[in-house]
C-alpha cells in the first residue's frame, strides 16, 4: 500500500523538475513499478545493501519518433547509504520497434562501446514495459508502468 504511492509521487518529482524535462502534451512517462519480482523500493546491492533505488522513470518527449533525433530522459533517484540521496539524469536516443521500445545505454553525446552500452530492449504491452533480457544471465528484468496525469 506504501510502496505504489512513494512511487508515484517519486515519479512524478522526478519526471517534473526542470523545463526540459516536465511532461508536455505529448510525452509519456513510465515509472518502475519492480525489478524482476521485487517491487520498490529496492536495494541494488549485494545481499540487500545499499544504494536503494527509490525512483526510476523514463520520459519520452515524442509520442511517435523520427528517426535519428528521438531522445528520451532517463531519471533516478537513489539512497546511497542512511542518510544520502542522489538524483541523476541521462538522455538516449531511442525508436520504436515493432511492438518494441529500444534505447541506447549508452548517455547521448558520450563515447561507449557497443560492447559495453547494447541497448536495452523493452516488449511493449498495454501500458507496460517489460525488459527483455538473455535468458543466460542473472539480470532481472524491469517493468515500468505509465503515468498518465
Amino acid at each position: 500500500m506504501f510502496r505504489p504511492a512513494l512511487v508515484i509521487c517519486a515519479a512524478a518529482f522526478a519526471a517534473g523538475c526542470s523545463d526540459y524535462l516536465s511532461p508536455s502534451g505529448t510525452a509519456r512517462v513510465y515509472a518502475l513499478a519492480r525489478i524482476g519480482p521485487t517491487p520498490l523500493p529496492v536495494f541494488l546491492g549485494d545481499n540487500g545493501a545499499f544504494p536503494l533505488l527509490l525512483a526510476d522513470t523514463l520520459l519520452l518527449v515524442q509520442d511517435r519518433p523520427r528517426a535519428g533525433d528521438s531522445v528520451l530522459a532517463h531519471v533516478a533517484v537513489m539512497r546511497l547509504d542512511a542518510t544520502q540521496t542522489t538524483r541523476s539524469e541521462s538522455e538516449h536516443y531511442y525508436s520504436w520497434d515493432g511492438g518494441q521500445l529500444r534505447y541506447d545505454e549508452c548517455p547521448v553525446g558520450s563515447f561507449c562501446a557497443a560492447i559495453i552500452a547494447a541497448p536495452r530492449v523493452f516488449d511493449i504491452v498495454g501500458d507496460s514495459l517489460f525488459e527483455v533480457v538473455a535468458g543466460n544471465t542473472n539480470i532481472q528484468p524491469r517493468v515500468y508502468g505509465r503515468v498518465r496525469y
